[in-house]
């Protein structure tokens, strides 16, 4: 995977960006990846006032046309995404108010054990991709379970890549 030059060079550098730049250059990373990975096409709409979405688009995945809305998370190290942020994102995609509404969660930390209950357990049809900002690739991907009542052929894989590291790709299997 190859992201653009664009991309690659807004990536956070040590003590070199803001707090809010670094939290733009994550948004973008996450566009980019999502785009390559799984060609969604999403668009930046994060800002003071985004109502808890970062990027908003679509993906067509199998035969249905999703809408997806997106929540970056860039933390410095130390901290994980928590719980309040998982039930605020939840509140976000209940306000879109309708069908085929896929959440996604992107952070650069893990959850912590109630962030991780808490999405496992949503009535939300949602996704938690950890991404990896220095390798610039998803280092692991979860489906809730109402992501996997919904589209039951979208499967989490482990991929092996052209240098031997495994690393997770979602895939849809046709039945």
């Amino acid at each position: 995977m190859r992201l653009s030059w664009r991309v690659f060079s807004s990536l956070p550098r040590r003590g070199a960006e803001s707090f809010a730049k670094q939290g733009k250059s994550f948004e973008e990373l996450t566009q980019e990846i999502l785009r390559l990975e799984l060609g969604m096409a999403l668009e930046l709409v994060g800002g003071a006032k985004d109502s808890g979405v970062d990027l908003r688009g679509s993906w067509l995945v199998g035969d249905a046309d999703l809408v997806v809305v997106t929540q970056c998370k860039h933390y410095e190290s130390g901290n994980k995404l928590t719980d309040a942020t998982v039930r605020e994102f939840e509140g976000a995609i209940s306000r879109i108010g309708q069908a085929g509404v896929v959440g996604i969660l992107s952070s650069n930390r893990p959850m912590t054990a109630d962030a991780y209950k808490n999405f496992f357990c949503s009535r939300n049809a949602m996704m938690y991709f950890l991404m990896d900002v220095t390798q610039r690739q998803s280092r692991r991907i979860l489906l809730n379970e109402s992501m996997r009542l919904g589209l039951p052929q979208l499967q989490v894989l482990v991929a092996r890549t052209a240098n031997g590291e495994l690393r997770p790709c979602l895939k849809y299997l046709w039945i």
